[in-house]
């Protein structure tokens, strides 16, 4: 992207530098430039709105463009009017902002920061070194040709036509080893920079000769229209081998990288969907006795994410939990970012929720139900998800549970600290009354905010009668055993005391709490 938003600026920066050409050797007497410099005037305008059109808005509304708009209206409604160094100051200014609105935007698309050193000189070369050699071999021309009309050159532009070869062969050596190091890391292209490389050195070269020869030795041979048609030649060619060669290699270069980077993301997105749909699968579903496999399974997704599944959603709690939100919502954020398409993630994210084996649902900031699994709807009497979307608990036939779940929302939003495997009572439609294991989490946006609500639950109305069953036969055998007349005892296989009825306590003298679980031979077995 960075690269298409640079190349028209470049093509601004082109004939910028031929219009100040001509413009020099029109304000240095060379009335026969007049018309040219005209139409180069309407082409250097017409450059200007094919960039203004190609750039983004953004781009095209920031104080730096409207600066280079601004510059370049006052030098086409004024630029008649000025001396000669007056113009020639001026649309070297005008070119500057242009490079530097064109560096920003490199800046911005991290153009000039490739962490990969064989696109990086070629980038370098083509953003940097290049239109800089380029740029002084157009101030070259214009200074030249501005002498060659006049016929005449005083020491002060023997001076500055000096520094500008002395700049102009520093740049190039520059280049040079620019190409050399780009084409040291892409031997594919070596030969082609070369090529590139060698067609720029001989049009600077055939430049400076004339400059040498001609212009400073005060010979003036050269016609100027000569001389800017010849250096205009050379720097077309070295514009086309700008974006002829070094663009579209950098530009192939990098797509192919991209390339690579998308089989490694597909890769990567195939594995870590499959771990969202494990850490999924379990998180909801295991019971909370074998919180450690959870902790080993966070310690695998930490490991499995760790790459470009950067980016985090904090619960701000620190139990296990929380850690495994945490791993499902870094993923989470990965696929955002990979996927292209929202809905497929989103279709996916369904289908795990909607196979899994409990109840979720989850709701919004104003309790008002957001989603549901099937399961979940069926157990509320309804048909489908569909049905329960946009309802309150008290709308879904809850009865006396109602209040009871709103509260417990409300706490979970309100601390914005999960609430976890706790058990709460619930009627069925038809009436019944049941036992809830429930969780429920807040959920959050990227600024951390607490948005909504997050709910799994399993029936364990099963297992609580189950206890209560136990309970009771465990009362009914103390009552048996605390009616016996005789002390009965039972010891585990290292001899602790795990049982003792009341007589036996009677005839120790000791009370229960005191016995339980001591060693019988070593404590209580009379010698």
């Amino acid at each position: 992207q960075g690269l298409v938003l640079i190349e028209p600026i470049s093509r601004v920066v082109q004939p910028l530098q031929l219009h100040r050409g001509l413009s020099a050797a029109l304000l240095g007497g060379n009335e026969a430039m007049r018309n040219r410099r005209t139409a180069q005037e309407s082409a250097v305008a017409e450059a200007f709105r094919a960039m203004e059109k190609e750039l983004p808005p953004g781009l095209t509304a920031s104080e730096d463009f409207q600066n280079i708009k601004a510059g370049w209206e006052e030098l086409r409604k004024e630029g008649l009017h000025w001396t000669a160094d007056e113009s020639f100051a001026a649309h070297t200014r005008l070119i500057e902002q242009l490079r530097s609105f064109e560096s920003s935007i490199g800046d911005d698309y991290a153009l000039i920061l490739d962490t990969e050193i064989d696109t990086y000189y070629l980038i370098d070369t083509s953003i940097n070194k290049l239109p800089h050699a380029l740029e002084y071999l157009g101030q070259l021309r214009a200074y030249g040709t501005g002498i060659l009309a006049r016929k005449q050159i005083s020491d002060s532009q023997k001076a500055k036509l000096n520094a500008l070869v002395v700049e102009l062969d520093s740049m190039l050596r520059e280049l040079r080893v620019s190409i050399e190091k780009t084409g040291r890391y892409n031997p594919a292209v070596r030969g082609s920079l070369l090529t590139a490389s060698n067609s720029i050195v001989a049009s600077v070269r055939q430049i400076t000769d004339i400059v040498a020869s001609d212009i400073l030795t005060g010979h003036f041979a050269t016609p100027p229209e000569v001389f800017l048609e010849t250096a205009t030649a050379e720097i077309d060619k070295g514009y086309a081998q700008l974006h002829e060669t070094m663009l579209p290699m950098t530009e192939t270069l990098i797509e192919a990288r991209i390339a690579r980077a998308e089989n490694t993301l597909l890769v990567s997105v195939g594995s870590a969907l499959l771990l969202l749909l494990l850490v999924v699968y379990i998180s909801v579903s295991i019971y909370y006795a074998i919180i450690g496999s959870i902790r080993s399974l966070v310690h695998s997704a930490h490991t499995f994410a760790g790459g470009d599944l950067n980016q985090r959603v904090r619960l701000g709690t620190r139990d296990e939990l929380s850690q495994i939100g945490d791993s499902f919502n870094k993923m989470a954020d990965g696929f955002n970012v990979l996927l292209e398409e929202r809905k497929q993630a989103e279709h996916l994210l369904r289908s795990v929720v909607e196979n899994a084996p409990v109840r979720i649902f989850w709701k919004d900031h104003d309790l008002h139900y957001l989603g549901c699994n099937t399961q979940f709807a069926k157990d509320a009497g309804h048909f489908s998800p569909d049905e329960v979307a946009g309802k309150t608990d008290f709308e879904m036939g809850w009865k006396d549970q109602a209040e009871l779940y709103r509260a417990d929302d409300k706490a979970v939003m309100e601390s914005g600290r999960p609430k976890l495997d706790y058990e709460e009572p619930s009627t069925t439609p038809d009436g019944n009354m049941i036992w809830l294991r429930t969780s429920k989490v807040p959920l959050r946006d990227k600024s951390n905010q607490v948005i909504g609500i997050l709910g799994i639950y399993e029936d364990i109305t099963e297992r609580k009668q189950a206890d209560q069953e136990l309970i009771k036969s465990r009362q009914r055998a103390q009552q048996y055993l605390d009616t016996a007349g005789v002390m009965l005892v039972a010891l585990d296989a290292q001899g602790r005391v795990q049982m003792i009825n009341r007589k036996g306590c009677e005839m120790l003298g000791y009370p229960e709490t005191e016995i339980l679980g001591k060693g019988w031979f070593d404590n209580y077995l009379p010698e």
